[in-house]
This record gives structure tokens, sequence and C-alpha cells, in this order.
């Protein structure tokens, strides 16, 4: 079976939405503005192209981490396969729509830069709940700018860069080691 698969960079037009299919499955829908930027000969500058404007949608664990980490403007790159999908309108004619049925969805590291955190897969038992890591809204999914991390503000260059976790102790057996090499060969 030959699939259609395209990759797009762009930004989000606005902010994804949540609904579920029939069958209960969560779904993400979003639209992607990609703009192509070509170098003028004849100017000497780069000049924007023609917008493209894509449909995305996101099904399943990837429809719910899509909905709790984009926004309205982020740059982002995606992989799906392109479909064309025909529909109905309400005077009952029918129409042919293309959307990208998303696999891969990640902010665009060219743009910007990312905090990640794993998503967990679902409480082990039903009664359980979901907890968030530290310094993570558990209802929302926001970070907490006051706890240790790689943050930034979205319209400013990084404003604080803190070591990941485990860096001092690996530091200290590096140094511990370098002094060991040290002592021995003298």
């Amino acid at each position: 079976m030959n699939e259609n698969i395209i990759t797009v960079t762009g930004n989000l037009c606005a902010d994804p939405e949540q609904r579920e299919t029939r069958n209960g499955v969560p779904m993400t829908t979003f639209r992607v503005a990609s703009t192509h930027r070509y170098y003028s000969n004849r100017t000497g500058q780069w000049e924007e192209g023609v917008a493209n404007f894509y449909d995305v949608v996101a099904y399943r664990q990837l429809a719910l981490n899509a909905r709790k980490s984009l926004n309205v403007g982020d740059a982002v790159i995606l992989q799906g396969q392109f479909k064309q999908r025909r529909y109905e309108r309400q005077d009952g004619s029918t129409g042919m729509g293309c959307e990208i049925e998303a696999r891969l969805i990640g902010p665009d590291l060219g743009q910007g830069v990312a905090t990640f955190l794993r998503a967990r897969r679902g409480p082990s038992r039903p009664q359980e709940e979901e907890t968030a890591p530290a310094g993570v809204d558990p209802r929302t999914g926001e970070i907490d700018p006051d706890t240790t991390g790689y943050l930034v503000d979205r319209d400013d260059e990084p404003q604080q860069s803190f070591p990941a976790r485990g860096h001092d102790e690996a530091s200290e057996d590096a140094e511990a080691q370098e002094e060991e090499l040290v002592g021995a060969a003298d």
C-alpha cells in the first residue's frame, strides 16, 4: 500500500482543539501555516514565499500530548500521512478536503528551545491518580518557572540555565577520578 507521507515545518494558526471520536478515541486538531523562504538573486535578500495552510489531526496519546504542549504561534515540525477526505456541508452538498494525520509532532528547535517531559502511559491501577513531575502543574501541565530547568520566555532568549539532574554528582566523580590519576602519576 502506498502512503503519502509529508513533513511540514510551520507555526500554529490557533490553539489546538481536543475532541473525541464516536468511539471515544482522543483527537486533537489544529492548523499550521508554512511559508517557504528563499534567497532572491534579483534583490540579494531572503524573501517570503506563498504561505501554505495545513489541517492537522492527531489521535490517541499524540493528541493528548499535542493539546497539552502546543499553543498558537508555536513553531513545529510534524510528519504524517497526507489524506483526502470527503465531508458533507450543512446544505447537504459534499466537498473534498486534505489533512495531515500526524504521526510525529515536535517543536522546531531551529526557532527556539524546549523542555521535554516524558508522558506517562496511564495509571497502573484504575483508582491511582496520575501525578505530575515536580514543578509541573498537574491540571495544566505548565512548568513552574521557579523550578530548575532550562526555561525561556517565549519572546526572549533563554533567561536561566541550570545543570541537568545528576550533573553535580557526575562532576564530583570525574574530579575524584582525575585526582586519582594525577596522584598516581606523581
